[in-house]
């Protein structure tokens, strides 16, 4: 397929939502090093393993757009 010229917006959306859950999963990492060093064990397992679903979910539909859509 040809690129697109100008702007996509789901692009930009997927993008964007993208950005957010990296954000969560490295404040999740955070928050898991944080407790770690209290000595409160590993509080944050199932938030870590969700937020990382989230960035591969959104890596791949972003990758899925960009070789369907062209952009």
């Amino acid at each position: 397929m040809e690129p697109s010229t100008g702007s996509c917006r789901v692009k930009k959306k997927l993008t964007d939502r993208y950005a957010k859950a990296i954000i969560g999963f490295y404040r999740s990492q955070c928050a898991q090093l944080a407790a770690l060093r209290r000595g409160e064990g590993f509080l944050y397992d199932a938030e870590i393993t969700q937020a990382r679903e989230e960035v591969d979910k959104l890596k791949q539909a972003i990758s899925n757009h960009q070789r369907e859509h062209g952009c």
